[in-house]
């Protein structure tokens, strides 16, 4: 009978302080200080008639080095997104349902530049499209996570209004 109260109690103990990564889990990026949260948002974003400036972009838990300058940026319409990757303008569609982003096809300008500065810019379109929920801190800073190929990441952006 003890040895029943015993293994119970354990086993409360256990499932108390013990959680499974779920859908309201918290995951930090190493290093970067940025949380990525899946719980909902108190208040609803809006994201219609907004301008970002890239200001800071981690990938797997470190800091991006920006091609020096290359401005990089994003802005939203109704229904739209445009903006600069680095070399070339782009555009596209963009849904914003309960919180979470997701960015459709996106069509961009055709110019050629430096090879850094291209392969930054598919780095760049890549990780848009990867966005599945962002963070707006205030009026000012927007953080967009991303997850490609199996790494998340994260854009951080300062509002340009």
């Amino acid at each position: 009978m003890l040895k029943k109260i015993l293994v119970v109690g354990i086993l409360g103990v256990t499932f108390t302080c013990c959680t499974t990564v779920g859908a309201s889990a918290e995951l930090s990026l190493n290093q970067s200080g940025y949380m990525l949260s899946k719980r909902p948002q108190k208040s609803k974003v809006v994201l219609k008639n907004s301008a970002w400036e890239l200001q800071r972009w981690e990938y797997q838990g470190s800091r991006v080095i920006l091609v020096p300058k290359t401005q990089l940026s994003v802005k939203f319409q109704d229904t739209q997104v445009e903006g600069s990757s680095g070399c070339n303008s782009f555009n596209g569609s963009y849904r914003l349902v309960n919180n979470k982003l997701s960015i459709g096809t996106l069509s961009s300008t055709r110019m050629a530049c430096e090879t850094d500065v291209m392969n930054q810019e598919f780095r760049f379109l890549s990780a848009l499209k990867s966005v599945r929920r962002l963070r707006v801190e205030g009026s000012s800073r927007l953080l967009l996570f991303y997850r490609l190929d199996g790494v998340e990441g994260v854009l951080d952006f300062v509002s340009q209004q």
